[in-house]
């Protein structure tokens, strides 16, 4: 029995020491603190150069005359074929080239991809139709098909 009376008086003293020790508030004992590096999060926008240079005007502008007919005039039936000359052809390409180019520049700088299909790497090719109206403004966008 005496050991058993030994064994809770050291168990209760040691108790009593360690709780004071704990407990004073003038001991410092602080565990050190580790420092977590900050997260930063930096978003990079990449601006792609437009793949067309940019063109202000088609041409110089001409300005037509509206000349009223005389219904007094006979009425002639044109005869189909070529162009009247080489030249004229020429320009009807080249002006429909340019106009082209200007689209797609159009379509170029309105251009953008989603920033939610950026965060996920959804990445793809999308074919559409449409049609240009005169002012600009498109019209009957379909999706034709998709990757």
């Amino acid at each position: 029995m005496l050991s058993n009376r030994v064994i809770k008086t050291t168990f209760i003293i040691s108790l009593l020491s360690h709780g004071l020790f704990l407990a004073m508030p003038s001991s410092d004992i602080s565990v050190p603190k580790i420092e977590r590096p900050k997260e930063l999060t930096l978003q990079i926008e990449i601006e792609k150069p437009s793949l067309l240079p940019k063109i202000e005007r088609m041409g110089k502008e001409k300005k037509f005359k509206l000349v009223n007919q005389s219904p007094s005039l006979p009425v002639t039936q044109l005869k189909t074929g070529k162009p009247a000359n080489r030249q004229t052809g020429e320009l009807i390409n080249e002006a429909m080239l340019r106009y082209q180019d200007i689209v797609k520049q159009r379509i170029e700088e309105v251009r953008r991809y989603p920033e939610w299909a950026k965060e996920q790497g959804i990445k793809g090719v999308a074919h559409l139709r449409f049609i240009v109206l005169a002012n600009g403004n498109g019209r009957e966008i379909k999706l034709v098909h998709s990757s």
